[in-house]
């Protein structure tokens, strides 16, 4: 089953990955010639487009094209609940390898004492950990963000609606900037910083994780 939605995948966003390969080797090419982490820079943001890219065709949600995939027919079909959950997973890991692989890889780079990732170089595990968390959060964020907009959808309220359109941004956008700031801090502050960034890292993915986990079993 996860060959077959591997598969689809790719063949539905072969032209982005290619894209994507030809945007890579340009910004080594610029980095080499430069010796400089913007072409990386630039580099990340379309990583990270790319990343948000397949989300709605991963949920299925009903707020969709005719060309997505249904998540009737992702529930329809002959597996487990829970395994799908895993199989969405392990799909949107997939669109955010090449960013994730980036963001690990950058502090080992020679960029000498000007690189703001100069000081995550002496704890790079706690680095690997608070950026493997960051990407769980930002997973699991966005499955059940696209969750919470198919049942929003479906209230009759307008104001039921507005009000739960403003909870939803608050929240994600609170998570995100809060979680950015501590990662500033992380990488250009003090000891205490790290420990609270990866403290804060793993436990807000944990608890997204557990929130799109049940939102996906059991909303309709």
């Amino acid at each position: 089953m996860i060959k077959h939605f591997l598969l689809r995948d790719f063949k539905t966003y072969r032209v982005f990955w290619i894209v994507l390969a030809l945007l890579t080797g340009c910004a080594v090419a610029a980095m080499l010639l430069s010796s400089s982490l913007l072409p990386l820079l630039l580099l990340g943001y379309a990583y990270l487009l790319f990343g948000l890219l397949p989300l709605q065709s991963l949920t299925g949600v009903r707020a969709r094209s005719q060309h997505v995939m249904s998540r009737n027919y992702l529930l329809s079909l002959p597996v487990r609940r829970k395994y799908m959950f895993l199989i969405a997973q392990f799909r949107n890991l997939i669109f955010w390898g090449p960013l994730i692989v980036l963001v690990l890889s950058v502090p080992l780079l020679p960029f000498g004492d000007e690189s703001p990732f100069r000081k995550s170089k002496n704890w790079y595990g706690l680095y690997c950990i608070g950026v493997l968390s960051g990407m769980l959060w930002m997973t699991n964020s966005a499955i059940q963000g696209q969750l919470s907009i198919e049942k929003i959808l479906t209230y009759v309220t307008q104001k039921k609606r507005v009000l739960a359109w403003l909870k939803l941004f608050a929240v994600h956008f609170g998570e995100f900037w809060l979680l950015g700031a501590l990662s500033v801090g992380f990488l250009l502050l003090g000891t205490i910083y790290d420990v609270i960034f990866v403290a804060f890292s793993v436990g807000l993915a944990g608890t997204r994780f557990y929130l799109a986990r049940k939102s996906w079993l059991h909303n309709q």
